[in-house]
């Protein structure tokens, strides 16, 4: 029984190093899990209990495929800056909060500076949107802002 306690131990310890938190989330919970999971499965058949490693084995595969299901369905936060270099006084600021706000997303906090020497301004938005992810990193209303012949740059950057 010794010899399966530290294996178990050792790929324990090697889980806990895939594990990281970056800002308040944590990742690499699923794969530190299924590490350990893989290894008993791995000691069931070495111990020659086959019957019970393909049925651990199944029951796991059961359980990530839904969890991978649910998880592309579940509700994530986005965060992105938009930047926008404009003329001094148009598009309004509550243009540009319409634009974005019919996309889905909403503005959390915004600047202003006014760039010297010309007529222009840079706005720069904190913008977050509560959904499920998009396939395209580019939220649409970047195309719109880039359309626009008030604006002269439209860059987006998530953060």
């Amino acid at each position: 029984m010794r010899l399966p306690l530290g294996i178990l131990t050792g790929m324990g310890f090697i889980g806990g190093g895939a594990i990281l938190s970056r800002d308040n989330l944590v990742f690499g919970v699923t794969t530190a899990a299924t590490l350990w999971f893989v290894t008993v499965i791995g000691l069931c058949f070495g111990g020659g209990q086959i019957s019970l490693g393909i049925t651990a084995f199944l029951l796991g595969m059961l359980i990530l495929s839904g969890r991978r299901w649910i998880d592309y369905r579940m509700k994530q936060g986005q965060h992105g800056i938009l930047t926008l270099t404009t003329e001094n006084s148009q598009p309004t600021e509550e243009e540009i909060r319409v634009t974005v706000r019919k996309a889905g997303y909403k503005i959390n906090v915004s600047s202003v500076a006014y760039l010297n020497q010309t007529d222009r301004r840079q706005l720069e938005f904190n913008v977050r949107r509560q959904g499920v992810p998009q396939s395209a990193d580019v939220p649409p209303f970047l195309k719109e802002f880039a359309a626009d012949e008030r604006v002269s740059a439209a860059h987006w950057r998530v953060s």
